[in-house]
This record gives C-alpha cells, structure tokens and sequence, in this order.
C-alpha cells in the first residue's frame, strides 16, 4: 500500500535524524528497506507520541494563524506570529491533559468556553452572531459597563468581580502579557501551576458573575427561536 509505504519512510527518515547514528538519506526515495538493518524497524510507545507530537508541531505552526486572535482595539498587534509559534508543544498536550477526568461535564465545558472565547457569556461573541455594526456598537462587558468585551476582559480586565480574582490574576502575568492569545499559554505549558490557576480564575469569576448560566441558557434559546 503505497500510502503506508510513504508513512513509513518518512517516520524511518525522522528516526534517523533523532538517532544520529546513522546515515541519512536526501529524501524518501534513498530510503530501501532491503538495505536496512532490522533494528532500524524497532520503534516503542514513547518514540511513536514523540513522532506525531513533531508532526502536530509542524502542522499547527504551519496554521499559526487559524490558533491566534487578532485584537480589534489594537493597531498592531502585540506579538508576533512567529512568537506565538514558540509557545506550540504539543507534547505537553499529550503529557498533562488540559481537561482533567475529575472535571464534572460543567466544569469542562466554561473551561473550554474561557479558551475559545465563542460563548453567550462574552459579548463580543453575541455581536458577532447578532452581526451588530461594531464601528457604531462596541461589545461593551455587562458587568463593569466600561470596556469592550472578551474572554480576555472577563479574565484579566473586568474590575467587578472580588478581590480573590485580582489575587489569581497577579499570579499568572505571562498569560496576561499574552492578551487575547492567553489561550496558547494555557493549552500548551507544561506548568501545572499555571493550569491550576487558570482553572481557579475561571471557577470563581462564573461563581461571581452577576449573570448565571441559567440567564445565559435562556437567551441561547431566545435565539434559536429568532
């Protein structure tokens, strides 16, 4: 089969690389598996998530710009997209698992909510969906009343909720430096600590939110009626 012949040579002609000690071939055609050593075959577990972790990297960093978002209120934006691709690892995806098994369906659905910011909750998102002229309309936080809104403000912005909330702020200034791409900081890092923050922020700014999921479940039927 030739797809799973091309497959193969590709992933021999990465182990040769990772290895070093063997010669490597130009490309796949100087890969011949006639010529090659049985032991060159042998591959386990952690090689092969190694291999496709690789493979993902390239692929995500190849569509850097479907990951980031672009902040309106900018005139440029704050970090580039090369930047943005050093914060791409998905082995530390594979090693420490963004939503946790101990997670009630809850709790992993406002997670993922705060990640990609498409959600009743934020009213950026509800103008986009009521497709509103934001040249005359700004998406402002019905919370504080005073900025535009995002998962971004609600997280690190938004001055209504309690002071525990500044507290957890303050202890995650490099998701805050990363603004509206917070998200690439959360799902790629391999800090525990950083995770675990994250989830406390958004656990408490959902308990000290003035509008409840309940509020946020009617308007959604509101608009499925429109």
């Amino acid at each position: 089969d030739l797809p799973h012949i091309y497959d193969t040579k590709l992933f021999l002609l990465w182990k040769f690389k990772v290895k070093g000690n063997i010669t490597l071939p130009s490309s796949i055609r100087g890969v011949f598996f006639t010529q090659l050593q049985t032991n060159n075959f042998i591959y386990d577990e952690h090689l092969m998530k190694l291999y496709q972790c690789e493979e993902w990297n390239i692929l995500l960093r190849e569509g850097i710009d479907g990951l980031i978002n672009q902040d309106p209120y900018s005139i440029e934006p704050l970090h580039t997209a090369e930047e943005l691709e050093t914060l791409i690892n998905t082995q530390n995806i594979m090693n420490f698992p963004l939503v946790l098994r101990s997670f009630s369906r809850y709790q992993s659905s406002i997670l993922m909510d705060f990640l990609h910011g498409r959600c009743l909750r934020f009213q950026n998102f509800v103008y986009s969906i009521l497709k509103y002229d934001k040249d005359s309309h700004a998406p402002i936080c019905l919370e504080c009343c005073s900025l535009p809104d995002s998962a971004y403000h609600k997280l690190f912005e938004c001055t209504e909720y309690c002071a525990e909330v500044t507290v957890l702020r303050d202890k995650l200034p490099h998701l805050q430096k990363l603004e509206v791409n917070f998200h690439l900081g959360v799902i790629f890092t391999d800090d525990m600590t950083i995770r675990k923050l994250f989830h406390d922020l958004v656990w408490l700014i959902c308990k000290n939110s003035s509008f409840k999921d309940d509020y946020l479940v009617a308007m959604d039927t509101q608009n499925d009626n429109l």
